[in-house]
């Protein structure tokens, strides 16, 4: 039988049809814009703005995007004054909704989030929140939020939206919402609470089979993402019985063919290849009938899918072609010549999709290397992926609002990190060529501390922004805060409703102003985002401006990568995680902050362990005494100076790191080199001791008052004490001087407040007692150095690629040069010793790290402190993060007199002999 012969009589009626479709399309399109010339003739706006929105979906049944786009487009270009009353708003409201949903379609979720945000405004404005703004606006605007990380918007809209339809009982939309509010869990992190609303969704009764389908398709990925791919086949099969049973329209076969996506990764991931081809050809027809252009992000995960399950057979040229066709699927105007060509960085977006297809391109590149005589021409091709996926990460970084989801996008950042740096390696190891190392380090910085980079970059560049820009910044700062406050355990009811109150106003506020800051500010706005950008010629410059030897770390899951840079050149080493490394680490730490003397063998060898580990391989290349550490992972958590070498027989003659190494720390070489805005104080230094001797809530500081004295004798400084030292004195006048030395207590966690905190005196309530890390990224001053001689202002939750959340990390954020914090819980006694002794020798003008460090050695040489006494629990805990940099001046700072000079000295002498730690110890 000739199938040509048959398929001509329907090629026929097919082309009939749709050339009748076409002109109805078109004479529908033109009555349109008669109608438009009329109304326009007429000045009737409602109708004028209604007719355009109705231009809009006709364009947008054709699928024709960019006109559907374009129509409302020109309603906002060429009306003849903008919508001011209610029935006019209205109309552009919905016009908006239109836009917005076709920007969605097509892939500009950044567009369609402006779009549903600005009709979430007008109709909040106007008050007129009906269903079908819930339904309609409310709805998609969550969905969005969801999609760039602002999960706490998002659950909030979708929770009223349950509601909303649960009242009137809208079964269809119900499960849709416990679909979409799973989404918003999972995004945030919350795997069991996505898992429960899920099945919720599954139980509405009544519920439609599209709903019930995609709750289950939903249901599939996720245990498919935690390695349960049992269940996972379960519920897509489900979920594809459920949409066969469903309407057939444009969003329900949608589903099905995302359905059919899923369950072929399943498959893959099971090495059942011929099951996961059936189900992604399923797909690819269901996908070819909805958008046939092949242009359209669900054609992108389909295409990263099969590309996935080709790699997993190890057929790398054919996954190449598919995660090639997934960046052509999303990007229109990407016209790849060959399979490794690149987009540019003007034509990239926001969009999961596109970091995908480039982070999957580069691993692909890197594993089909090994298999080839010109690996590194395959190599350099991973690597050049990678660093487009550097540079497109912060376009996808800038849309989050939510600090939680800024820190985990951060995490996958620092994950694919560790396979870029594989590559860089690799390609080091084979050419020999030091460049391949400045690679390393870039790709290592580019991955740390990202949000301190930003935090940073705003406050020292805050007076140079438009006063709109500046509003805007401060807004988001306040947002972020209350956020945070509202977690606390210890508020009232009226305290609760007030921030409530507030983060709605905010929110509303940021919504309002998001889309005109972008308008008016593009280029600013974006460099915002751009701190984490670094180049070999910033490196280079940053290598020739060095003093002392920087020590980098990177720390993986597989690999530590250490990197060294002095003015004569860059090293590397590389040391593969172990068990028994992280376990050494562990005891190590834990010993830290256990002075036992019958513990000195375990500590030794710890410490020993550690150092051999992470030290001894990169030491030949040091060239000074002076050492810069940036740390990463576990190591963030330890001070360098007390690793030891294996020499010594007790605590007091150990061969600690200290005895031959001044550190200080960094955050970033980026944080490193930041250029602080030059400033002027009125003082040198300010003390702030409340003591606590009348304190119900926290013990008394004995030393507190004569710590602070050491720096304020020296320096002819100021000083807060005992009720005067309050945290509303602290707040008004911190700007005012160059350090600022704070002994008092604190915590890096309380359950009470449900974060950090700092204590000062008891004058007032809670609130006015303490100052809370939620309320420190509003403050505006920032000291040259800041001692915050209280327990655990260093340590806190690592967050992998930002580093430590401390105390002292919020400091630097509000633009402190440099932080001397507390690793653990200090003891006042053996600080104030310390902290005497530096602030001597800082005024006998040693750096500050110097001046730190040998402090730290005096301690441990005198002849009172004993083999206990001279742990390291009792002098290594104070480390000092910054840039290393004190400007003192000495028209505000130093006496005149010699004769007070030398009272001075003989005065911390005597402090230091007297303060018997080893008698008194109390730890805060």
């Amino acid at each position: 039988m000739n199938t040509k012969v048959l398929l001509h009589p329907i090629l026929f009626v097919f082309s009939f049809f749709a050339i009748q479709t076409s002109v109805l399309a078109n004479k529908e399109v033109d009555s349109l814009r008669n109608v438009l010339k009329e109304l326009r003739a007429s000045e009737d706006l409602p109708n004028w703005i209604k007719t355009h929105k109705n231009l809009c979906k006709v364009y947008r049944i054709q699928g024709a995007y960019k006109q559907a786009v374009v129509s409302i487009d020109n309603a906002e270009k060429n009306w003849w004054r903008e919508p001011t009353d209610s029935l006019e708003l209205v109309e552009w409201g919905w016009a908006l909704v239109n836009r917005a949903y076709v920007k969605g379609e097509g892939g500009d979720f950044l567009g369609s989030k402006e779009d549903y945000a600005s009709a979430f405004n007008v109709f909040e404005g106007l008050r007129c929140v009906n269903l079908n703004v819930v339904n309609y606006v409310y709805h998609p605007l969550a969905n969005i939020y969801t999609r760039l990380g602002e999960n706490e918007q998002a659950i909030q809209l979708l929770k009223v939206f349950i509601v909303r339809n649960e009242t009137v009982e809208n079964t269809r939309f119900i499960g849709l919402g416990y679909n979409d509010l799973g989404l918003a869990y999972l995004n945030k992190g919350d795997t069991e609470e996505a898992l429960k609303t899920y099945k919720q969704g599954l139980n509405v009764p009544n519920a439609s089979y599209g709903s019930l389908g995609l709750i289950a398709s939903n249901l599939a990925s996720l245990y498919a993402d935690i390695h349960e791919p049992e269940k996972g086949i379960y519920y897509a099969q489900e979920s594809i019985k459920s949409l066969k049973k469903a309407s057939e329209n444009q969003r329900n076969k949608g589903y099905l063919a995302g359905t059919y996506v899923t369950l072929g990764q399943l498959y893959s991931k099971q090495e059942a290849f011929v099951k996961a081809d059936q189900n992604f050809s399923l797909a690819k027809d269901l996908l070819a009938s909805i958008y046939p252009e092949m242009q359209h992000r669900k054609w992108g995960k389909y295409y990263l899918a099969v590309g996935n399950s080709f790699s997993l057979r190890n057929n790398f040229k054919a996954a190449l072609d598919q995660y090639q066709s997934a960046l052509k699927a999303v990007l229109p105007d990407f016209n790849p010549l060959n399979q490794s060509d690149l987009p540019s960085i003007d034509i990239l977006y926001p969009e999961v999709v596109i970091i995908e297809a480039l982070t999957n391109k580069a691993k692909t590149y890197a594993q089909f290397s090994n298999q080839q005589n010109n690996r590194t021409d395959y190599l350099d091709l991973a690597f050049q992926h990678y660093m487009l996926y550097f540079e497109t990460e912060g376009l996808y970084r800038r849309e989050f609002v939510d600090y939680k989801s800024k820190l985990d996008f951060i995490q996958q950042v620092h994950e694919i990190g560790e396979s870029a740096l594989e590559v860089t390696s690799s390609l080091y190891e084979v050419s020999k060529n030091e460049e391949w190392l400045l690679e390393g380090i870039i790709i290592s910085e580019r991955t740390k501390g990202i949000i301190l980079s930003e935090s940073i970059g705003l406050q020292q560049n805050r007076g140079q922004f438009p006063e709109g820009f500046r509003k805007f910044l401060d807004l988001k700062t306040r947002k972020e805060s209350i956020l945070a406050s509202l977690k606390r355990n210890d508020l009232g009811p009226a305290q609760l409703k007030f921030l409530k109150e507030e983060e709605l106003e905010v929110s509303r506020q940021v919504l309002q102003m998001d889309k005109s800051i972008r308008d008016k500010y593009p280029v600013l706005h974006r460099q915002l985002f751009e701190t984490n950008r670094f180049n070999k010629s910033e490196l280079r410059h940053i290598q020739s401006q060095l003093t002392c030897d920087l020590i980098s770390y990177y720390f993986g899951k597989k690999h530590v990568y250490i990197f060294s840079m002095s003015k004569n050149g860059v090293a590397s080493d590389r040391v593969e995680v172990t068990q028994k490394i992280l376990s050494d680490m562990e005891i190590f730490r834990t010993n830290l902050t256990s002075p036992q003397l019958n513990s000195f063998a375990v500590y030794k060898s710890a410490a020993v362990s550690t150092y051999t580990t992470f030290f001894a391989g990169i030491e030949s290349f040091l060239t000074t005494e002076n050492v810069i550490v940036i740390p990463d992972g576990f190591l963030s958590h330890l001070p360098f100076e007390a690793l030891a070498k294996d020499k010594g027989t007790n605590y007091k003659n150990l061969s600690y790191l200290i005895r031959d190494y001044s550190f200080y720390y960094s955050y970033s070489i980026k944080q490193l080199a930041q250029t602080f805005i030059t400033r002027e104080y009125e003082s040198n230094f300010l003390g702030i001791a409340p003591g606590f001797s009348n304190s119900s809530r926290y013990a008394e500081l004995l030393q507190s008052k004569q710590e602070v004295e050491s720096g304020r004798l020296l320096f002819w400084g100021d000083k807060l004490l005992g009720n005067a030292a309050s945290k509303r004195n602290f707040l008004s006048r911190a700007k005012d001087y160059r350090i600022i030395h704070l002994s008092t207590h604190a915590a890096t966690w309380s359950e009470e407040f449900q974060q950090a905190f700092i204590s000062f005196a008891e004058t007032g309530t809670t609130s006015e007692n303490h100052l809370f890390s939620s309320e420190m990224s509003t403050l505006q001053f920032s000291p040259e150095l800041i001692i915050l001689s209280a327990c655990e202002t260093g340590s806190g939750n690592y967050a992998k690629g930002e580093g430590v959340l401390s105390l002292s990390r919020l400091f630097a954020q509000t633009g402190s040069k440099n932080i001397i914090g507390s690793l653990w819980q200090v003891n006042h006694a053996s600080n104030s010793s310390i902290l005497a002794k530096f602030y001597t020798k800082i005024y006998a003008g040693e750096r500050i790290h110097e001046a730190l460090s040998n402090a730290k050695r005096g301690y441990l040489d005198a002849s009172d402190v004993d083999a206990l006494g001279a742990h390291p629990y009792y002098w290594s805990g104070m480390v000092l993060i910054g840039n290393n940099e004190l400007t003192m001046n000495s028209n505000k700072g130093k006496s005149s007199s010699s004769y007070f000079v030398w009272w001075t000295l003989l005065s911390a002498g005597v402090l230091i002999i007297s303060v018997r730690y080893f008698s008194k110890r109390r730890v805060a």
